[in-house]
C-alpha cells in the first residue's frame, strides 16, 4: 500500500475508535446487536478489522473472555476472542453501509450460529 493510502487508513481507524469500547474493556449490551464494530489488535486489511456484530458468547473464549461472531464485508463470518472492539459511531455508517450492501443481514434471534460446526445456538448474547 502506498504511504498516502496507509495514512488515510490510519486516520479512518482513529475516527472509528471514537466509539464505545466493548469486549475485554466493557461488556456488550443487547442494543449492540447488528452494529458495526472495529476489532482491536488484528493484522490484515482494514476490511478484516471491521464487521457487523452477529453473536456474543459470554466467557466461552480463551481466558474466560467472550467469543464474538462478526460478519465481514466480504461475507465471511469470523469469530474473535480475547479481543477488544469499538462500536463505530453512527456518523460513519453511510460509507460502511455501502461496503456491506451485498452482505447477508444476520439475525441471531432467528438463526443458529456455530463455531467450527459445533455448539449451534440462537440469540445475540448467550
Amino acid at each position: 500500500m502506498r504511504e498516502s493510502g496507509k495514512t488515510e487508513e490510519i486516520e479512518t481507524l482513529k475516527k472509528y475508535m471514537k466509539g464505545e469500547p466493548r469486549g475485554i474493556i466493557k461488556p456488550f449490551i443487547s442494543s449492540d446487536k447488528g452494529k458495526f464494530v472495529l476489532s482491536g489488535l488484528i493484522q490484515g486489511s482494514m476490511e478484516m478489522k471491521i464487521g457487523k456484530l452477529v453473536q456474543v458468547r459470554r466467557k466461552m473464549g480463551a481466558f474466560g473472555t467472550d467469543v464474538v461472531l462478526i460478519r465481514e464485508a466480504d461475507g465471511t463470518l469470523s469469530s474473535h476472542h480475547n479481543q477488544c472492539f469499538w462500536i463505530i459511531p453512527d456518523q460513519y455508517h453511510g460509507k460502511l453501509n455501502s461496503m456491506f450492501k451485498d452482505v447477508y443481514n444476520d439475525d441471531a434471534d432467528l438463526h443458529e450460529y456455530s463455531i467450527d460446526g459445533k455448539e449451534k445456538t440462537k440469540g445475540f448474547i448467550v
